[in-house]
């Protein structure tokens, strides 16, 4: 992933969060975080999002068509695993 297209979709989940009382943090995690081996231009970037109460599948929904619209694209969404998906 581009460094710059990366930083761009750092700041749109950054706004967006700021407007969702239940999201406590949000966590990047995997190869783009990484300081000791650079990602390269084909790397994702994965985030963490920790809830301050369990989300409704409902709000889920929501909140993957609101991050789309926010960001451009939204590849992949995962839950733990273990969690009851909808």
């Amino acid at each position: 992933m581009d460094e710059c297209f990366s930083q761009q979709v750092e700041l749109k989940i950054t706004q967006w969060v700021k407007n969702q009382p239940t999201i406590r943090a949000v966590v990047e995690i995997g190869s783009q975080s990484r300081r000791d081996h650079p990602a390269d231009k084909w790397s994702d970037l994965d985030l963490f999002l920790l809830f301050t109460k369990p989300i409704q599948p409902s709000e889920k929904r929501g909140w993957i068509k609101e991050i789309s619209r926010a960001v451009g694209d939204v590849w992949s969404i995962a839950q733990e695993p273990g969690s009851n998906p909808d």
